[in-house]
This record gives structure tokens, C-alpha cells and sequence, in this order.
């Protein structure tokens, strides 16, 4: 099979691509950015004040919690639309006790906000096999100080015996867009696919709020963009069964539409939900990965995942722009592949969710499955 030629100059196309986007996106948002690594201006008195006065704190005021790596989870969210990604939530903080926070990244008051990134992760790469719920990202951590201040990962609150969310119903969206699909080899039959276009929603019910183990009914709806589609129904069951151990399982029933009919299929799978980790030099990072099992007709046992390697660039009002490298893999029976090349990502607040923008150029590195190397744009968010 002849493998389709790269143009030379196509990651630098891309990347001009996205650095076109983002300055269309600062003329459209215009505002002042506060860049990490620039102290905050400081006006010069030319006469002695006084010290600023602080209000004493009741010793039963809650108290902001210890600064930590602030995390994104998870995304959250695109292949499994079961628990897109781990969660950030904001601890409910007294102004007194935040007084050096500036207004416009002040924590969240009142009860927990859990902004999830859905599609974050662009897991599912097949509409028959890795398109399970998305992992649960809360992307809570441009609303906080550097150092994470107030806000405090979902794991890590469960780690200290905080509350978890009580919120029961959730719902997340993903569209992922790339350039080309199945192709045919030079025998004139299909070639395989594995992370092509395609867009899905999930509906999540908490089955008990505040639980450790999280257990949960998702109903998912999947199909691919270009024909054959493939479109699918999924209703499961997901759990926590350690709850410290960042590890999801999931069962689910399938229902799938193929030119011959609907084909009934079951399918297990473990998804990691590990939190956003920080690295030196400024430097963070998003690892996922799932692997499972797909029974009925073309059984097959699956594994995909991603690495993200990220620096921040700015924020923009309450968003984030970061840009750095990616790693995407997966294989099923007769397909698999690794992609590799420069990202960018722009998570920002819509309503009472959170949304990502993704831009990745994606290099095919190994394997033979469609699409070609080429550049990929996500779109997910979560409510």
C-alpha cells in the first residue's frame, strides 16, 4: 500500500495557524493580560502610609488550603464519555482570608463548581471501539492564583475527607474535525481507520452524590462525520472501586447502525482519571489512558491514551491559553497508530460550564491507519 507523501513545511504551516488564530482571538477579546512571569505594577507613594489594615479572621473561618499543583483533568473528556476527566472544584473561600487575591481571579464562593473539559483528551478514535464517556477534567484553575490557591482537585479533597459534588446530573459535547477518513489500499479495499472526524454527546446521573466511588448511568451518542457513520447508542454503569486510586471501570451495552442492521455489542474498559501534574521551567502536563475489551460481532481488545506537554501563553479574561507537544496512540485489531506534533488549547467559562478549543498537527509517527498526518481542531465542552 502507498503510503500518502507529506508535504515539506506542513508542521510550520500549522503552526502559523494557530498563532494567526490566537492573535484574531486577543484583537476580539481585547484586554489588559497578566503574564506569569511579570510582577504586577506597583504605584511609588511619595509620602509614609500606614500599613494596611487586616481584618482578623475567626478561627472558624474556613482557611484556604495549602497551595498545590492546580490540575485539569481529564480532558476531560473526549474518548470517554464516561467520566470525562478528574475535576477541579473551587473551595468556597472568605474574602477575609483571600486578601491578596487580585478581583478579576478571586475563588469561587458558595457551593462547588465543577467545569469539566469534555473532549479535552480526542479519545475516541473509532466509533466502534474507544468511544467510551469521556474522562472528567474540571479546569477550574484560571480563576485562581499561581499557586492554586483556594482552588483544590476533586482527589485531593476526597484525600483530606473535603465533600464531593452533589451534583447529579451532568452532560457533555464533543466535536473533533480532521482532514480525510478511510481511504482505499491499492487492492481497492478500505483502508483502517482510527481517529478520524466525528462528534458525540454523554448524559451522566450521579447515582449517589458526595460518594467517594463515584457511580454513575451514562447514556452516550456517538457517530463519525464522514459516511460510513457508524452512529451508536451506549448505555453503562461506571465506579471508582478504590476510591484513592484515580481509576475508573465501566460497562456498557451497544447499540450499533451498519448497513446490515443494528448489532447489539458489550464492552468493559478501565479509564485512568489522573490530575494535571506540574513541571519544571513553567511546564505542565495531561496523561490519559484506557484500555478495554469490545464483544459481539468484530470483538477486539483496545488500547489508546495521550501525553500533553504544555506552557501557558496568557490568559484571556477567565480562559487559558497554553501551547505546547502531543503524543496520541491506540490500537484495536487491524488498526492502530502514533500521532505526534505541536498543540495549542484554549479553555474558557461558557455559562455555568467550561469550554476547550483544541489545534494539534498531528504527525503520523507509526502505524497504518487513516487519516494522514495533517492538522485536527477540537471542540468540547461540559455543563
Amino acid at each position: 500500500m502507498n503510503r500518502p507523501r507529506t508535504r515539506r513545511g506542513e508542521p510550520l504551516i500549522a503552526l502559523g495557524a494557530v498563532l494567526l488564530a490566537w492573535v484574531g482571538l486577543r484583537v476580539a477579546l481585547w484586554e489588559e493580560i497578566t503574564l506569569p512571569a511579570l510582577p504586577a505594577p506597583v504605584a511609588q507613594a511619595d509620602t509614609k502610609v500606614a500599613p494596611p489594615f487586616v481584618p482578623r479572621v475567626n478561627p472558624a473561618t474556613p482557611a484556604l488550603a495549602a497551595p498545590i499543583p492546580s490540575t485539569v483533568r481529564a480532558l476531560p473528556a473526549a474518548l470517554s464519555p464516561l467520566a470525562p476527566p478528574p475535576t477541579l472544584i473551587a473551595r468556597p473561600v472568605s474574602p477575609a482570608a483571600a486578601p491578596g487575591l487580585p478581583p478579576g481571579f478571586a475563588p469561587v464562593s458558595g457551593a462547588d463548581q465543577t467545569a469539566r473539559v469534555a473532549a479535552a483528551h480526542q479519545l475516541a478514535w473509532m466509533a466502534g471501539v474507544a468511544q467510551l464517556p469521556l474522562p472528567q477534567f474540571v479546569v477550574e484553575r484560571m480563576n485562581a492564583r499561581e499557586q492554586g490557591a483556594g482552588l483544590v482537585p476533586a482527589e485531593a479533597r476526597e484525600a483530606r475527607g473535603g465533600p464531593l459534588s452533589t451534583k447529579r446530573w451532568s452532560v457533555d459535547g464533543w466535536l473533533l474535525l480532521r482532514e480525510g477518513g478511510v481511504t482505499t489500499t491499492a487492492a481497492g479495499l478500505p483502508s483502517p481507520s482510527y481517529g478520524a472526524s466525528q462528534t458525540g454527546a454523554v448524559i451522566r446521573y450521579r447515582i449517589t452524590p458526595g460518594s467517594a466511588h463515584r457511580p454513575a448511568l451514562y447514556l452516550r451518542a456517538t457517530s463519525a462525520v464522514q459516511a460510513p457513520r457508524g452512529e451508536e447508542l451506549a448505555l453503562g454503569l461506571a465506579a471508582r472501586p478504590a476510591a484513592r486510586i484515580p481509576i475508573a471501570f465501566q460497562a456498557e451495552l451497544r447499540a450499533t447502525q451498519q448497513v446490515s442492521g443494528t448489532i447489539w455489542r458489550p464492552a468493559v474498559a478501565a479509564v485512568t482519571e489522573l490530575p494535571r501534574f506540574e513541571l519544571p521551567a513553567g511546564l505542565s502536563g495531561e496523561v490519559y489512558a484506557q484500555a478495554g475489551y469490545v464483544g459481539g460481532p468484530g470483538k477486539t481488545a483496545f488500547v489508546d491514551g495521550q501525553l500533553r506537554i504544555e506552557r501557558r501563553l496568557a490568559r484571556l479574561r477567565r480562559g487559558e491559553l497554553r501551547a505546547g507537544l502531543g503524543a496520541w496512540g491506540g490500537a484495536q485489531k487491524g488498526a492502530n497508530r502514533l500521532d505526534v506534533g505541536p498543540s495549542a488549547t484554549l479553555d474558557f467559562p461558557v455559562g455555568s460550564g467550561q469550554a476547550r478549543v483544541s489545534a494539534d498537527w498531528r504527525l503520523r509517527a507509526a502505524g497504518n491507519a487513516a487519516p494522514k498526518s495533517g492538522p485536527a481542531i477540537t471542540l468540547s465542552a461540559g455543563f
